[in-house]
């Protein structure tokens, strides 16, 4: 796991004429002009940017530094996970298909309310549903996990158990697409391209994708039950009564 940072860090793959960027997805670079011009002239001697997710960074109306990068070298721009399901690889790691979309955009969820946004799980849905090329039956069925999801808090009232799953797919979810696609496709990408390669990506990637970048052996990610088994009674309790409605 990399380090939680408010401003961008940097990690030079020398060998591979490559620059790591890893940056807090919700931090406004205007909020320190200093660390804005270091982090734009680091991006500006690029000659091709990689970006996390499979289209985040072109969202102009996020105001970050992963936008600012993109606003800069938008011709040179590619998006690590795109042409990628992830919810089909968590699966392969145990999470039961029938649920891996749901928790997909639960996390997603979580993430714009940590951005101070409306969460809005009909917006939510809807960007998904664009993104995967989900059908009319898979989108009424994610509709109807989410009236099922409300529904299972709204009776059982322990909204600090359900905030709990949502950290730990998180984390899950994060390792998964470390180890079977971000760190992959950057591999790939970076031997292909010609020139100074720059990688914005989330903070808490950094560290794995440099050792992966450099060559050093990566354990592959535990399986979901395994990260269930980990976590507190509680939550193991709770995860298999939400399973069981969804």
């Amino acid at each position: 796991m990399g380090e939680f940072t408010y401003h961008p860090i940097y990690k030079e793959v020398e060998k591979k004429n490559t620059v790591i960027c890893g940056v807090n997805h919700v931090t406004d670079p205007d909020e320190d002009k200093n660390e804005r011009k270091k982090f734009f002239e680091c991006i500006a001697e690029c000659d091709h940017l990689l970006f996390e997710t499979n289209g985040r960074a072109g969202n102009t109306s996020l105001r970050n530094y992963e936008s600012l990068a993109f606003s800069i070298n938008r011709k040179n721009s590619r998006f690590l996970e795109k042409g990628f399901n992830p919810p089909e690889i968590y699966s392969m790691y145990g999470v039961p298909e029938k649920i891996a979309l749901f928790y997909e955009t639960m996390t997603a969820t979580m993430f714009a309310l940590h951005q101070n946004q409306r969460a809005d799980v009909n917006t939510i849905i809807s960007y998904y549903h664009s993104v995967y090329l989900l059908d009319r039956q898979q989108t009424n069925k994610l509709n109807q996990q989410w009236g099922n999801f409300i529904e299972f808090c709204n009776r059982t009232g322990n909204v600090n158990a359900v905030s709990q799953i949502g950290i730990l797919f998180d984390n899950f979810s994060r390792g998964v697409r470390d180890y079977e696609i971000i760190g992959p496709t950057a591999q790939t990408l970076i031997r292909e391209l010609d020139g100074r390669k720059g990688i914005v990506i989330g903070s808490l990637h950094l560290n794995f994708l440099y050792d992966y970048l450099m060559g050093r052996e990566m354990s592959a990610p535990r399986s979901w039950t395994h990260a269930i088994s980990e976590s507190p009674l509680e939550t193991q309790t709770t995860i298999r009564e939400l399973e069981s409605v969804i």
